[in-house]
């Protein structure tokens, strides 16, 4: 008779077992919608660049059909589990990129993001080869104020590059910007040293042969358009002239992207503001090297050969910097 109870027991939980996981309630367990960060770049191949909005869905995510509607364009792609790049038509006025995205078992969401705000408030990167990313243009002001708390330049204007930067300042920089990103910060602060995450994909400064190829790519001149013709400040060297701004044609910092970009499509590589590197300019010594010379400055300081050195507490109106990316 006890072991008749105890069967009938066991049955009449297992069927309460049952009956509890085919409940209403766990068969329609709302689908969390799903989460994707996205950010707009430009990509540059064979001097032909265009933008492309990447979307990249966060930890296990079940496939997406994407479709973008950017001023009255539609663009379609599928996302995997890792990311998808869509190519699009640079916006000419500000705009909305709506994303409408449909999983495989039917949910459909939307979410939109100001194209033209993404733009001018992150660093427009280029790709140059396989292994380098690198910004069109030295650190704007708009881009410093959307990350840090200060704006100590001289010559104000959302569209001019920041001055006055230290390079502890301009990798302090970096490594928000990582972080705002999604990425793994290139620098690492311990006690009294700061150590570089070779792994990482994060936002940080070149190195001088990453700056120096950036610039000039295969050529071997003075300047990444040919040789320097008047190394001082007068008479104007006409081929300067026509790729950066230094004392002969101003006499203070300019909005980026005013002159003639590189075959790569990086603007104001020569003159308008130094831009710190990572290199110590001595093995065991205490200053930064810069590159590229200013507007302040002379032109023999834009050469390809020449670079300044300072201490990287050291800040004026001068210095500034351009980021770069390992791909």
């Amino acid at each position: 008779m006890n072991v008749e109870k105890i069967i009938i027991k066991s049955v009449f939980l297992l069927l309460i077992l049952g009956l509890s996981n085919c409940s209403p309630t766990s068969q329609n367990q709302p689908i969390p919608e799903p989460t994707f960060r996205t950010f707009v770049t430009k990509i540059q191949s064979h001097k032909q660049s265009r933008n492309a909005l990447t979307i990249e869905p966060l930890s296990g995510q079940r496939p997406l059909q994407i479709e973008l509607k950017i001023n009255g364009n539609t663009y379609k792609d599928t996302v995997l589990v890792t990311k998808s790049i869509v190519e699009f038509q640079s916006p000419d006025v500000s705009t909305i990129c709506s994303i409408i995205g449909t999983t495989t078992d039917g949910k459909k969401f939307t979410k939109e993001i100001p194209i033209e705000i993404i733009s001018q408030t992150t660093p427009e990167m280029v790709l140059i080869g396989d292994t380098l990313w690198a910004a069109t243009s030295e650190i704007t002001q708009r881009m410093w104020e959307a990350v840090m708390d200060t704006n100590e330049s001289t010559v104000v204007g959302e569209n001019y590059p920041i001055e006055k930067v230290s390079w502890y300042e301009a990798i302090e920089y970096c490594n928000r910007l990582s972080l705002s990103r999604g990425f793994t910060p290139y620098y690492i602060y311990e006690a009294d040293t700061i150590r570089y995450d070779k792994n990482s994909k994060g936002y940080r400064l070149p190195f001088e042969y990453e700056w120096i190829f950036a610039t000039f790519n295969s050529a071997k001149t003075a300047l990444f358009n040919g040789e320097l013709t008047h190394e001082g400040c007068f008479p104007l060297d006409t081929l300067l002239d026509e790729i950066g701004w230094y004392c002969a044609n101003t006499q203070f910092p300019r909005p980026v992207k005013l002159k003639k970009a590189n075959d790569f499509g990086l603007f104001d590589v020569h003159g308008n503001v130094w831009e710190w590197c990572n290199d110590w300019v001595l093995p065991f010594g205490d200053t930064k090297l810069l590159k590229g010379g200013s507007w302040y400055n002379d032109a023999h300081f834009s050469m390809r050969t020449h670079f300044y050195n300072l201490h990287p507490a050291d800040k004026f109106r001068i210095y500034s910097f351009r980021v770069f990316r390992s791909n």
